[in-house]
């Protein structure tokens, strides 16, 4: 595998979908590409996908394209996300408050702190706050606080029993400071994975995936204010990935940990965790054979191009199959 930056080119106004096209255009023909693109991803930017279908044309990927476009995931990742922070923002900015409070108000109360931290044998981890154009920041804010969360309660409630600040930060709401940050956790996680560059990861999309549907599902169990915040998440990612791309379900099939069987399990849990089958009973087969239909497709295009000449397809197929079954 290889990361290589062949092109940095100036893109002036006007970003429209029509002169995107032609400096990739530009840019593919001088490298002579043009029949050598199988995938291209873009975020979901109007002017981006304007541009895919004239990029088709110009490039005939295999099988009509029907793996040539992909969004980022990482960016299907943050839309999810920002979808619910709007609704956790109060919890936020009341948590934020509070920490400020005991690690940012003035060096006398940090430096109080720090000596308290020491006389009960823990760490002062120091603050830790978020900033409105990074959402994993309130991750790590959250994160931060609640491995210190021993010390940050007693602390200011110190200072609430003092009269040093206005009310107290209770129990309850630390609670909820906890549920939210294993939330955001998984979507961090997520991101971290599918970011790599010197590693694949498109076959790692699947599983991120289930593990998001999976966690938002038990939030469907938790009360209102966590329901709200895991149907705005989940209808996101529903809008990208109701149906899997097949470029993301034939790459985690060439996956040896998943292979095809494991690839097909992860498109029935995905939409059981979504429920997807509540109002289609044939969901999942559907899908299933759509992805059995690309791959197959798929393998007897690289087969003809590249397979030995005295090795039958079929063969092949069996040797494929066979391997995949004792995985």
């Amino acid at each position: 595998m290889m990361k290589r930056t062949i092109a940095f080119e100036l893109f002036g106004e006007p970003h429209t979908g029509n002169n995107l096209f032609h400096l990739l255009k530009r840019v593919v023909t001088f490298y002579k590409l043009e029949n050598k693109v199988f995938s291209i991803s873009f975020d979901n930017a109007s002017n981006n996908t304007n541009a895919v279908p004239r990029l088709k044309l110009l490039l005939n990927p295999i099988l009509d394209g029907v793996f040539f476009h992909t969004r980022c995931a990482a960016h299907i990742i943050n839309l999810s996300v920002q979808a619910g922070l709007p609704i956790i923002d109060p919890i936020r900015v009341e948590f934020k408050k509070m920490i400020k409070e005991v690690l940012c108000n003035n060096n006398k109360r940090i430096n109080d702190y720090k000596k308290y931290c020491r006389s009960v044998n823990k760490k002062c981890l120091g603050p830790n706050l978020d900033c409105p154009t990074r959402w994993n920041s309130t991750w790590m804010m959250m994160h931060s606080a609640i491995r210190q969360r021993e010390t940050l309660q007693a602390f200011h409630n110190r200072l609430y029993e003092r009269g040093l600040v206005e009310s107290s930060y209770p129990n309850s709401k630390w609670e909820i400071v906890a549920k939210i940050t294993d939330l955001l956790e998984v979507y961090k996680k997520a991101t971290t994975y599918l970011s790599g560059v010197y590693y694949r990861t498109s076959s790692l999309v699947l599983n991120q995936v289930f593990f998001m549907a999976t966690k938002l599902n038990d939030f469907e169990f938790e009360s209102e204010i966590f329901q709200q915040i895991g149907n705005a998440m989940k209808e996101k990612l529903l809008k990208y990935f109701t149906n899997i791309p097949p470029v993301l379900s034939c790459a985690g099939a060439l996956n040896p940990m998943l292979n095809v069987s494991g690839v097909e399990t992860l498109i029935e849990s995905v939409a059981f965790a979504f429920h997807l089958t509540d109002n289609d009973s044939n969901f999942v087969t559907n899908q299933q054979t759509y992805f059995n239909k690309c791959f197959r497709e798929m393998f007897d295009i690289y087969l003809n191009k590249y397979g030995l000449s005295n090795v039958t397809q079929d063969q092949m197929i069996r040797h494929a199959e066979s391997s995949s079954s004792r995985n």
